[in-house]
């Protein structure tokens, strides 16, 4: 299949990202690597996604009482009202009815705050031992340590590449060296990273 230059990257495989196939990436910038490793490309389906989409959060609807639809993808349950104890059943759930009804796989991540909860679904995405859920409620900050170690700052919700990069910077690329205000150098247009962690 053809595609024009002005085409970008727009969704990608673990597969693809592995190779340093990058999201919103020009085509044209990763066309070589595309036909060496025959990466399968194909045109978006925009009316496809939003069908999907719209199956998977009125299926995510019926768990919780509350929901905030993040993105196409994307959404947040407040799941205060299920015990603790339920939680690991809960989100197990999630996912089996997500699948069962769209033939999604879905990584679910509970935690105190969106933040954290974003770190715990990038963390089930890379790491398949944890089956694609992951709760961090009651985490112990050295677990939380531990976890926060296989990301990079820029694989953070809110910080992104450019924040990132500030980071560097000022040497704070550790997310646990910045999880307190000492540890990040104040700068009055970037907010040290504590208060996003925990945001």
């Amino acid at each position: 299949m053809t595609f024009l230059k002005s085409s970008y990257i727009i969704a990608r495989s673990n597969e693809a990202k592995a190779l340093g196939i990058k999201m919103g990436m020009p085509f044209f910038q990763c066309q070589e690597v595309v036909e060496a490793h025959q990466v399968m490309v194909f045109s978006s389906n925009y009316a496809l996604y939003a069908d999907m989409s719209d199956r998977v959060m009125k299926t995510l609807a019926s768990f919780s009482p509350q929901m905030e639809i993040y993105s196409i993808d994307e959404a947040f349950l407040d799941v205060t009202h299920v015990p603790s104890l339920d939680l690991l059943d809960y989100k197990r759930q999630i996912r089996t009815t997500v699948l069962q009804h769209t033939g999604i796989p879905v990584s679910v991540g509970i935690a105190p705050t969106k933040t954290l909860t974003k770190i715990a679904n990038e963390i089930v995405k890379k790491q398949p031992e944890y089956q694609g859920v992951l709760t961090i409620t009651s985490a112990s900050e050295s677990q939380i340590d531990a976890l926060l170690e296989h990301l990079s700052v820029e694989e953070v919700w809110g910080i992104g590449s450019r924040y990132a990069l500030f980071c560097e910077c000022v040497s704070s690329t550790d997310l646990w060296e910045n999880r307190y205000p000492a540890a990040c150098t104040q700068h009055h247009t970037h907010p040290p990273l504590p208060n996003r962690l925990h945001s």
